[in-house]
């Protein structure tokens, strides 16, 4: 599976009347290895500008990956890492995150017969 979305925005205040522009892009990819396995990866983008739209002031990247298995019907295992580095041209110093999650999810069916 592949998605691909790009995405703008021109916001004004309604307090102070400042117009700020956000934009946005991203690209997922998904493989079913198995049957029961799928490996995703995503890369996204999102940048800040103050009246200058031309002019980024923040920026983040975001990298995700994730592994998940089918261990039932309705149950599934995973294990996603996700990165981020967000980019600063103001005086805000630049952060970085990791996280790791381990997931175990148990849905439920519901159908009905007449």
């Amino acid at each position: 599976n592949l998605g691909v979305y790009a995405e703008g925005s021109i916001l004004e205040s309604q307090v102070s009347g400042a117009t700020t522009h956000e934009y946005r892009v991203g690209i997922n990819l998904g493989f079913q290895l198995t049957s029961l396995q799928r490996l995703n990866f995503g890369y996204s983008w999102e940048g800040d500008a103050g009246e200058a739209a031309g002019t980024i002031d923040d920026q983040i990247h975001r990298f995700d990956t994730s592994w998940t298995r089918q261990l039932a019907e309705n149950t599934t295992f995973g294990v996603q890492f996700n990165q981020s580095y967000l980019r600063s041209r103001l005086a805000t110093s630049d952060q970085d995150q990791f996280e790791l999650r381990f997931v175990l999810t148990h849905g439920f069916a519901m159908s009905g017969q007449r």
